[in-house]
């Protein structure tokens, strides 16, 4: 974790090293002491739970031969499982540079398991009376980290990932417009179905109107009071992850309602586009229920420009009295809000710093660059009155404002997340030292290896990526024609190569629509590459890993990876026979 030169590790590069089992599992006794250490709690606890009632195995059962055989088959078959898994993808090493997912942190780790013992279940405090005030003291910690809000006042739950947590986030931006425009109709008020449709908060409206009829019989009613079609929008960046599609379609509202923003030449969501798409659906007679922003796009990393798509939001409140709910999809940048600002100068970095305060509600998913366990995304919801707005209730739950409930569309939910969460961020610390220095060390990483790729001729680098992610492509240089077509080939082979293990690093591809994608479009143009085809393949790096460079190996990965790149590269540009 340390530069690979010859002046020593610092102090704060040696401590973040004890956080970590490493590549070799260096820190194998700390964990294992830990984890004797839970289970040691955890069996005391048992024990000591009205011990006077006394147990129910005997030592004649345990010495029984049924006994026995019964425990051989939990031997044999974890022995078996433990094989298998033997084959599992290597995550957790520095030659997996492929996807958002990397080392997991001792202490979530040990959070995990001491919550998984426990076992509680965050859907009620009857099921969880310490499980559930850590996962709100993680939503508070969640929160100073991203400058949302007022922490005190922000609400918000752990979900299985990021997919959810835009759900829960549509899921309440759709329902606070519609009881907006439920409040129009009941109580017969003078405005249009725009006006109503962002209306803004009245006095203790939303506890009157919890109630609700189906999207169906409200756009009946809409018909009927307004003599127009209800057209709702939500507008999503083209970089936006596939579950904004799913979103839609699950509630009801079809693909249609789906709006996608183009990308400006820096591969961020266009403001003026954005503004200008809003004017139009707005013009057609269209409702905007939520406008989403990404920190952290899945295929590129990059960070929208949040601060002005909520600058542009405040305009039309102020200027057309429309309130638009704004989503920021922080699932993996929003971890960046830890790194040291005089670090980090490049634009993205001041808009995520920035763009948190004022927005509706914010998707982040610790299981990335929160280093812990799958599976713990999260949600939060600045203004209370919009996280509270379902209430079905069930006789057997204790029904309780305080804690999130029956406000959940998942019932049941584990409280490993928050748990595994709230002990890697109080130790490793959600400050500069601690995952800021830790991200600003990917940074530096994707760096370094965006510079070493970029002196083989052969490669292309993709501009456009603002955090720790790279995407590299073929260029004219290859010894080719100069179209794309005749890189497709190759790199495909790359990532076969890859897959198949040949060189040694793990890595992924995606590939671009050039329709979808103008500003790659102008760069592939600008590099005189003929577009006989419409579509674009690259190879995605993604640098995560905490000992990629670290002193101590005897690799030096990224310049191993940039070598044997070009040599896979090479080979298969001999020809054939």
């Amino acid at each position: 974790m340390s530069d690979l030169s010859p002046k020593k590790c610092s102090p704060k590069d040696i401590s973040l090293k004890a956080f970590f089992l490493g590549p070799q599992s260096e820190n194998y006794d700390l964990l294992h002491a830990q984890i004797l250490r839970v289970m040691g709690s955890w069996t005391a606890w048992r024990r000591a739970h009205h011990s006077s009632d006394g147990g129910g195995i005997s030592e004649e059962d345990r010495n029984s031969a049924c006994f026995g055989e019964a425990w051989a088959r939990v031997e044999s078959h974890l022995g078996s499982l433990l094989e298998r898994y033997r084959a599992e993808v290597p995550m957790y090493s520095p030659r997996f540079v492929s996807h958002m997912v990397s080392e997991t942190s001792i202490p979530s780790l040990l959070g995990h398991f001491m919550a998984m013992l426990h076992n509680p279940n965050n859907v009620t405090r009857d099921s969880s009376s310490v499980g559930l005030k850590v996962e709100s003291e993680s939503i508070n910690l969640l929160a100073r980290m991203l400058n949302f809000g007022e922490p005190a006042r922000v609400s918000g739950h752990f979900t299985s990932g990021g997919t959810v947590a835009n759900f829960e986030a549509l899921s309440r931006a759709l329902k606070r417009q519609c009881l907006w425009l439920l409040d129009a109709i009941r109580s017969g008020a003078d405005i249009s179905l725009q006006e109503a449709a962002h209306a803004g908060w009245a006095p203790d409206q939303s506890q009157d109107l919890l109630e609700m009829p189906s999207l169906m019989r409200l756009s009946s009613e809409i018909r009927l009071r307004w003599g127009v079609e209800w057209r709702p929008r939500v507008f999503v960046p083209i970089s936006a992850h596939y579950s904004w599609a799913k979103a839609v379609s699950l509630f009801g509202l079809g693909e249609e309602a789906l709006v996608y923003v183009p990308l400006d030449r820096t591969g961020r969501l266009d403001v003026e586009a954005l503004r200008s798409r809003m004017n139009d659906e707005l013009e057609k007679g269209a409702s905007i229920v939520a406008v989403v922003s990404v920190a952290g796009s899945t295929e590129m990393g990059t960070i929208d420009p949040i601060e002005r798509v909520q600058a542009c939001l405040d305009a039309f409140l102020a200027e057309k009295g429309l309130s638009i709910w704004h989503h920021i999809d922080a699932a993996y940048g929003g971890f960046f809000a830890c790194c040291p600002q005089a670090e980090l100068t490049t634009p993205w970095y001041a808009s995520l710093k920035e763009g948190f305060r004022g927005a509706n509600s914010v998707t982040v998913d610790p299981h990335k660059l929160g280093y812990i366990p799958y599976a713990a995304g999260a949600v939060l919801v600045r203004d209370p009155r919009d996280y509270h707005l379902f209430n079905p209730g069930a006789p057997y739950l204790v029904a309780d404002a305080e804690w999130p409930g029956a406000q959940t569309l998942e019932g049941s939910r584990a409280a490993t997340g928050p748990t595994a969460f709230w002990l890697s961020a109080q130790s490793l610390g959600l400050d500069e030292d601690g995952y800021g220095r830790l991200l600003l060390r990917t940074l530096k990483q994707r760096q370094t290896f965006q510079d070493l790729v970029a002196k083989d001729r052969r490669f292309l680098v993709l501009p456009g990526c603002h955090s720790n992610l790279a995407l590299v492509s073929l260029s004219p240089h290859v010894g080719r024609a100069m179209k794309l077509s005749d890189f497709e080939e190759c790199v495909s082979d790359l990532m076969e190569s890859s897959q198949q293990g040949v060189f040694g690093y793990h890595l992924s591809m995606t590939t671009f629509s050039l329709r979808d994608h103008e500003w790659l479009k102008s760069f592939l143009r600008e590099k005189e590459i003929e577009l006989d085809r419409g579509e674009l393949k690259a190879l995605r790096f993604v640098f995560m890993n905490p000992f990629l460079d670290t002193r101590e190996s005897r690799v030096r990965h990224i310049e191993k990876l940039v070598l044997e790149l070009g040599t896979a590269l090479e080979a298969m540009l001999l020809p054939k026979g």
